[in-house]
This record gives C-alpha cells, sequence and structure tokens, in this order.
C-alpha cells in the first residue's frame, strides 16, 4: 500500500493511494512440461476532484510462458502470453537523406513540385536508391496505452510421432507459428485480453501466421519440395492517422537433385496485398500478384557455382486498371571461400505494363523498374 502526495494550490496533499499485488510462480516444472506465471497488479484511488471518468488508471503486468513436449519429442509446443499497460508516444516521422547505398529508401517527385511529401518515399529495390532512413520523432505527448503479445509455435515430425521407421515418413517436416503484437489506447479499459482484436483504439499492429511443410531429399531420392503459408497484418500509427498492410501470401516450390553438383528447382508464389492509409488516398490499393520460375543450379567446384533461371509474373490491381505481365532471364555465378563470397547476377526484364507506372502503386508492381525492357 502506497500513499501519493503533490503540489496542489501551493501545497503538499494528498492525491491517490495504491494498492499493489504482485505473484511470481513456476506452476509446472517436469522434464517434458514447463509453465510459468507472472502477475503485477495495481489499484488506484483517487481524490474525488481529481479523478478523470474518462481514464482507467489501473495497471497490470502479467505473462504466461509454457513449453510441452509430446510424443517422444516428436511434438514441441511453446506458448508465450502476455499483458500490460504502458505509455504511447504520439509518434510522427520524417525522412533524413544519407550517404548513397547506406539508407532504405528513394524519393520519387510523383507530382512534379520539387518539394519532399510523405507519401513520395518508398522502399528502394536497389542499394543505388537508397539515399534516406526514416526518422521517428516522438512528441511531448504520452498516451497511456494497453498491450498484448501472444507467440506460439508448433513444430511436429511425423515420423517419431507414429513411432515409424518408413522412410518416405522420415522426410517431412511441419512447423506452425503465430506472433501478435498489439497496444491500443487505453481510455476506460484496465486490459485487452484478445490478441486479435481490432478497433479504431488501435495504435500498433503486428500479426504473423507462418505454417510450413517440409519435404527433404535423401541419398536415394533428389525430389524435395515445400509449401509455406503467410500471413501478415501490420498496423502503424503515426502523423496522427493510421496506415494498415495486409498480405497473404502462398509458396509453393518443388525440387529435384540429380546429384550433389546439379539440381533443379521450380518455384511458384500467390500474393494477396492490400495498403490502406487515413492520410493518403495514393496509398490505398489492392494488389493480386502470381509468380513461377524454374531454375538450376551446377557447382563446378567447391568455390564456384552457377544458376540460370526464368520467371513470369502477373500483378493485377483489383480496384484499378494497373496490370503487369513481366518475363526475365537471369544468370547467376557465384564465387566463396572461407569467409569471402562474391556473387554477380545479370537479369534481362520485359514489363508489359497498362496504367500509371509513375505512381505509389506502378512503383510497387514495377519493383522501381520501367516498363518495356530492362536490363539489371
Amino acid at each position: 500500500m502506497r500513499e501519493n502526495d503533490s503540489v496542489r494550490d501551493n501545497s503538499l496533499q494528498n492525491t491517490n493511494r495504491i494498492l499493489g499485488f504482485m505473484a511470481e510462480s513456476q506452476i509446472i516444472k517436469t522434464e517434458k512440461t514447463t509453465l510459468n506465471a507472472l502477475l503485477h497488479y495495481r489499484k488506484f484511488f483517487y481524490k474525488d476532484d481529481i479523478v478523470d471518468v474518462n481514464q482507467n488508471k489501473d495497471f497490470v503486468v502479467g505473462n504466461i510462458l509454457y513449453n510441452q513436449q509430446l510424443f517422444k519429442n516428436g511434438m514441441r509446443l511453446q506458448a508465450f502470453y502476455e499483458l500490460g499497460n504502458g505509455q504511447e508516444a504520439q509518434r510522427e516521422f520524417q525522412y533524413i537523406k544519407v550517404t548513397d547505398g547506406q539508407g532504405i529508401y528513394k524519393w520519387t517527385d510523383y507530382n512534379g513540385d520539387g518539394i519532399q511529401q510523405l507519401d513520395e518515399f518508398e522502399i528502394a529495390e536497389y542499394s543505388d536508391l537508397a539515399q534516406y532512413i526514416r526518422i521517428y520523432t516522438n512528441s511531448v505527448r504520452y498516451i497511456p496505452s494497453n498491450k498484448n503479445k501472444l507467440q506460439l509455435a508448433l513444430f511436429v515430425n511425423p515420423s517419431v510421432v507414429f513411432n515409424s521407421e518408413n522412410k518416405f515418413l522420415k522426410r517431412w517436416n511441419f512447423n506452425i507459428s503465430l506472433n501478435s503484437q498489439n497496444s491500443f489506447y487505453k481510455k476506460d479499459k484496465v486490459l485487452v485480453l484478445n490478441p486479435f482484436e481490432k478497433g479504431e483504439n488501435q495504435i500498433l499492429k503486428n500479426q504473423n501466421i507462418l505454417m510450413s511443410a517440409q519435404f527433404n531429399p535423401t541419398e536415394k531420392s533428389g525430389w524435395n519440395g515445400n509449401y509455406r503459408f503467410i500471413q501478415n497484418d501490420n498496423l502503424i500509427n503515426a502523423n496522427f492517422s493510421n496506415e494498415e498492410r495486409n498480405q497473404t501470401s502462398h509458396f509453393v516450390n518443388i525440387g529435384y537433385w540429380f546429384n550433389k553438383e546439379f539440381r533443379v528447382d521450380w518455384e511458384n508464389s500467390v500474393h494477396d496485398l492490400k495498403n490502406s492509409s487515413q492520410l493518403f488516398a495514393t496509398r490505398d490499393y489492392r494488389l493480386n500478384n502470381f509468380e513461377t520460375k524454374p531454375k538450376a543450379t551446377y557447382k563446378f567446384t567447391d568455390a564456384i557455382q552457377a544458376e540460370f533461371s526464368s520467371a513470369y509474373r502477373e500483378k493485377q490491381r483489383k480496384d484499378g486498371e494497373e496490370l503487369l505481365k513481366a518475363f526475365d532471364i537471369t544468370g547467376t555465378i557465384q564465387w566463396e571461400r572461407k569467409k569471402t563470397s562474391i556473387r554477380g547476377n545479370f537479369s534481362f526484364i520485359n514489363n508489359d505494363f497498362t496504367g500509371n507506372s509513375f505512381s505509389i502503386v506502378g512503383n510497387q508492381m514495377l519493383d522501381g523498374l520501367k516498363p518495356g525492357k530492362n536490363q539489371v
């Protein structure tokens, strides 16, 4: 129990009382299972004449950590869940020019006025264009917030789970992981329990889901492949507005090892991408992307290997007229010895583009290149 005094009306007066409670425990600890928990709670009692009825001041921090091994370690589950309160600064950002190649972003003067606007900066596809970095400037205004975090990971080795010596089953591995981290304006809520909650009070969001299935090659069979599903949902509040980006991707890769020197791969992917901004209408778009890419790799010696690939990409804007059909041919050679590696490649890329290429969405679809023939 604690009492706090503060200067009011030129005198030291009692402003609030705090009742605090903290508990920590290792609830389960065995060879296969661990479960730890932590809780820290503070209850505030304010004087009636200074309390803000629209702001809950109670403070809570807690987490649970769980690890489980099943089926003789053929299945492993890891889980972490955290709740808490904090302070979020009202964030703004600006772009600062740095030495060429040392930045992350590029500037494109889309409206031709010679003035740098926030919506004219994009992540640079090539290092020579990366001339800017983004600097967040926190204001002096801090806002109480509710935070939550959830991390889950499941690893499965089916041959161990079923206690099988089947050679085909031994080649498989499965993995599922989830990461969700959120921050909300506190207002009258003590906590936000749901790690997937969405609402207008959200300040930050970073949610990722990954599922993968891996089929590995053996000395007798060179066939291999993998499937991956990735879903990203990100939101950031800056410059007094929200910008959100959602992406769902599917990857299917099939490969064959002829021997230790020569292998072929066929990579395929489908993406659904949506970007929305409260501040800039030019940053509102939705894309459907598809890519197929066969590739061959040959290892001449332990130090030198070469790759040759071709790819077809199709990107279509669902809320506009922009459409891209691209074909490229790429050759790569790499030399590697001890801690030194040198890699060079050359690509011929033909972009058949419909729509406004000199725009934010056009730049996104063209990967920083131009319509027509490109060499990289």
